[in-house]
């Protein structure tokens, strides 16, 4: 089960990078209340849980290291 968990949460980190949407918690709810009778619903929860919690780290970068970042895009481009 904590691979499934790990997995889904790639998946909406994938989701959230590669298409700048972000998921909210009324659409997790939507799944989880869809998945609930399989009882995935717990997983579900879980990889969202990871999923915010390594967004916030990643929200916590320094400005030098966000500066080192950008120029690395803008070489690629």
């Amino acid at each position: 089960m904590p691979i499934l968990v790990l997995i889904l949460a790639t998946a909406m980190h994938g989701v959230d990078i590669f298409t700048e949407y972000e998921i909210s918690l009324e659409q997790l709810i939507a799944f989880d209340v869809f998945l609930a009778p399989f009882g995935l619903g717990g997983l579900v929860r879980a990889a969202h849980k990871t999923y915010v919690a390594g967004k916030t780290a990643t929200s916590e970068i320094s400005p030098e290291d966000t500066l080192k970042l950008k120029e690395i895009l803008n070489k690629i481009k």
